[in-house]
């Protein structure tokens, strides 16, 4: 049965569900188009210089997801998550910590390590042709090799807990309709 569980502040919802977007639509596309084994393919399909340009979309996207955890937990700071104490067992809710702590420390570090890894390629990190963003890391191939595979392992790592996520998400709207989903929702 549906509890009335206090709701999150609006921002900070919003800024989920834009998170939400961003990353559910950036790990499967980033393991596609910055995959050099790709480029013929996808120059074949989208013509030249294409794969060039979704490359730098991925890098300009992995800029917008970082800004958005920023906000995130700037928000958090300032809007603080409502007690579900009581809502859900004890047990539950230390999961549910668990996997927020995973999925913030991911949602930081994957971003993060591509920027790294790029710069230390070193190759450019255009934000939607309207300014670079600066090199963090020393230009250095075998740095740059390890820090983009980890990127990569850190991407996958992101995309499971978000299927478990959202597993428990709906489990909580359909199955126990406790009121925990209502706490995200936007509307």
């Amino acid at each position: 049965m549906a509890r009335d569980i206090a709701r999150l502040n609006f921002l900070r919802r919003a800024l989920h569900w834009a998170g939400a977007i961003v990353v559910i639509g950036m790990v499967p596309a980033g393991l596609v188009f910055t995959d050099f084994d790709n480029r013929d393919s996808i120059e074949g399909a989208f013509g030249a210089g294409s794969f060039d340009a979704l490359y730098n979309f991925h890098k300009s996207v992995g800029a917008v997801a970082l800004a958005l955890v920023a906000a995130r937990l700037a928000a958090a700071l300032i809007w603080p998550a409502p007690s579900h104490a009581g809502a859900i067992p004890a047990v539950q809710s230390a999961a549910a910590r668990a996997m927020h702590v995973g999925l913030y420390a991911l949602l930081v570090a994957t971003p993060i390590l591509g920027w790294a890894g790029t710069s230390a390629y070193p190759a450019p990190l255009p934000v939607f042709g309207l300014f670079d963003l600066p090199g963090i890391v020393a230009p250095n191939r075998p740095v740059a090799e390890f820090l983009l595979a980890l990127h990569g392992t850190c991407a996958i790592l992101l995309i499971a807990l978000v299927v478990l996520h959202v597993a428990a998400a709906l489990y909580h709207r359909n199955v126990r309709k406790d009121g925990v989903f209502a706490r995200i929702a936007l509307w």
